[in-house]
């Protein structure tokens, strides 16, 4: 099947979420830096895109999209592509995963998301289990159950090797895909059951 992209979001919705993100960086004084365009990444980036943090009002929004009596403890969050680690640590504040794991194959980003997970701790009783790491997303497997969140970190060559390397597992254990920005939904979308699909925002939710 294939799904329209919507590019013509109003800018009042725009302008309300990143003064949401804005406000939320700033309170926990994360780094700001929130963007690093493609040619400027440092790694081999020929299906890569640039990086941006995604809108947080998004990951609400998809996280809406599961089923209502899911239960998050059951599941670790990866974030696939997690640059500066900013949206890894929002799901950690907001939702009670298991565990939290972020990989990028910058290693710049993921140096910048080792800082400001260490800026989020301060004065914060928190013990969950949050790891981030420089890993390559096609020849990544993953481990345990999970739900994956991705904004659109790369074009569809590697989502393809990404899904293809872990499909078998992704099935046996049940887990969700969540995506925002779903610029590949038309192609990866066989891959398990879409279970709810927002068009206003390009937000897409799939079972395996």
């Amino acid at each position: 099947m294939n799904y329209i992209h919507n590019n013509s979001i109003d800018e009042k919705i725009r302008i309300e979420n990143e003064k949401f993100n804005h406000n939320w960086i700033q309170l926990n004084k994360l780094d700001c830096y929130q963007s690093i365009s493609k040619d400027n990444l440092d790694f081999d980036n020929f299906d890569a895109t640039g990086f941006l943090v995604v809108w947080f009002k998004n990951i609400d929004r998809l996280i809406k999209m599961l089923p209502s009596k899911i239960d998050f403890s059951e599941y670790s969050l990866l974030d696939v592509g997690c640059g500066s680690g900013i949206s890894t640590l929002y799901f950690l504040e907001n939702y009670q995963f298991k565990s939290y794991f972020g990989f990028d194959k910058s290693k710049y980003l993921i140096c910048n998301a080792e800082k400001n997970k260490e800026i989020f701790f301060i004065d914060k009783d928190l013990s969950s289990k949050i790891e981030f790491e420089v890993c390559d997303a096609t020849n990544f497997k993953i481990k345990e159950k999970s739900i994956v969140f991705m904004f659109n970190p790369f074009g569809l060559k590697t989502m393809e090797k990404f899904f293809l390397n872990n499909l078998n597992f992704l099935k046996k254990s049940s887990s969700y895909f969540l995506y925002a920005n779903d610029l590949c939904i038309s192609s990866i979308g066989h891959y398990g059951s879409i279970l709810a699909r927002d068009n206003i925002y390009n937000l897409s939710c799939i079972k395996f």
